[in-house]
């Protein structure tokens, strides 16, 4: 996992698990970037001390029930280390988001099918065998 801090094009922060999309040549190129739970860091002023900042994070887009997104590179001004008391509550909203999603769709947790199919089909065979 790479978490890194991006500002986009137009002046926009982004905190989010980062993969680069290279193409296939021999010199490859980055031509984009694999966000994965990007959420948009803003700033505001608390309201009683003007001299003091809020950090607030939240979903990059709200209206989307995707996790992954692939943008091209060349609207990613700067990539970054994130602070680390920043680091660690984009980890505790990305838990939170997908503890949520696992509550409402009752989520099992993925078995090794591909084990299992081939245990059937031994079971299989060896039935063939005795017939």
């Amino acid at each position: 996992m790479t978490v890194k801090l991006l500002t986009l094009k137009p002046r926009q922060d982004v905190i989010a698990d980062i993969e680069e999309i290279r193409t296939k040549e021999k010199k490859p190129k980055v031509v984009g970037y694999q966000l994965t739970h990007p959420y948009a860091i803003t700033l505001s002023r608390i309201e009683d001390d003007e001299t003091k900042l809020s950090v607030n994070i939240s979903r990059w887009n709200p209206y989307s029930a995707d996790a992954v997104y692939q943008i091209p590179a060349d609207i990613v001004n700067v990539i970054c280390e994130p602070l680390p008391k920043l680091k660690e509550s984009w980890e505790e909203k990305v838990k939170a988001e997908q503890d949520a999603i696992a509550a409402v769709t009752d989520e099992v947790k993925p078995t090794n099918t591909v084990i299992e199919q081939e245990l059937l089909n031994e079971e299989r065979q060896d039935s063939d065998t005795k017939e």
